[in-house]
C-alpha cells in the first residue's frame, strides 16, 4: 500500500501517462514486482522482473491468472546461487498454463547478476515502447530493487530514447518503503516531461 500510494502521488504530481507505467525490479525488487503486479494488475502496462523469488503471498502461483493479460518479460541467470532459477521457471510455467502474455530469457552463464545484460539490452526498451507503438513519448518506468545496475538502466534507456527520437527520460530517487513490499526500495521513476525537479 505504501508503494502504490507513492506511485499515485507521483502520477498526481507530475505529467505522467498512467497507461504507460512499466514495472521492473531485480532480486528483492524482482519479487516485489511480482507481488505489486498481483495486488494491482491493471496499474501497469507491462512488467520485467529480474531474478525474482516467488512471493510469499498465499497461493501466489494458483492465482497467477490475475496477471495473464499483463505483458511480462522474465529474466534470470541459470547459475544464480541467491535466487535459484526454478523460481522464475515456476512463475513462467504457471503463466503459460493460463495462456499468459509472457516471455522468458535465461542467461546460461550468468549468476545472480542478470540485470546488467538485461538493462543494457535495447530490445527491452523497444519492447516496452512497442506496447504503445502508436505514441511517440518516453517510457514511464517504475524500477524496484537495489541500486546496483541503475546506472546501466539510465544510460541504455536514454540511448534507446535518443535513437528513437522520443521524449526525454528523467529520474526521481526514492527511499526505503515498507508495507506489503517489505525491504523493497523505489529507486527511480522515469517519467515523461518532468522539467522542474
Amino acid at each position: 500500500e505504501t508503494l502504490i500510494a507513492l506511485v499515485d502521488e507521483l502520477l498526481a504530481t507530475y505529467r505522467i501517462d498512467p497507461t504507460r507505467v512499466y514495472l521492473t525490479g531485480l532480486s528483492m525488487g524482482g519479487r516485489g514486482s511480482w507481488q505489486l503486479a498481483m495486488l494491482y494488475p491493471h496499474r501497469f502496462a507491462a512488467m520485467a522482473p529480474i531474478c525474482g523469488r516467488i512471493p510469499d503471498m498465499p497461493n501466489f502461483l494458483e492465482h497467477i491468472a490475475r496477471l495473464k493479460q499483463l505483458p511480462i518479460w522474465v529474466f534470470h541467470g541459470a547459475q544464480d546461487p541467491v535466487v535459484p532459477l526454478e523460481n522464475s521457471e515456476k512463475l513462467v510455467a504457471a503463466l503459460y498454463t493460463c495462456h499468459g502474455n509472457v516471455r522468458f530469457t535465461v542467461y546460461p552463464h550468468a549468476d545472480h547478476d542478470a540485470w546488467t545484460k538485461t538493462y543494457a539490452n535495447p530490445e527491452l526498451y523497444e519492447w516496452m515502447i512497442a506496447i504503445h507503438a502508436q505514441r511517440r513519448h518516453a517510457v514511464d518506468l517504475v524500477l524496484l530493487g537495489q541500486a546496483v545496475g541503475l546506472g546501466h538502466l539510465a544510460l541504455h534507456a536514454e540511448r534507446v530514447v535518443d535513437r528513437l527520437e522520443l521524449g526525454g527520460i528523467h529520474a526521481v530517487a526514492g527511499g526505503p518503503l515498507g508495507g506489503h513490499i517489505g525491504l523493497i526500495e523505489l529507486q527511480m521513476l522515469f517519467v515523461d516531461g518532468i522539467e522542474h525537479l
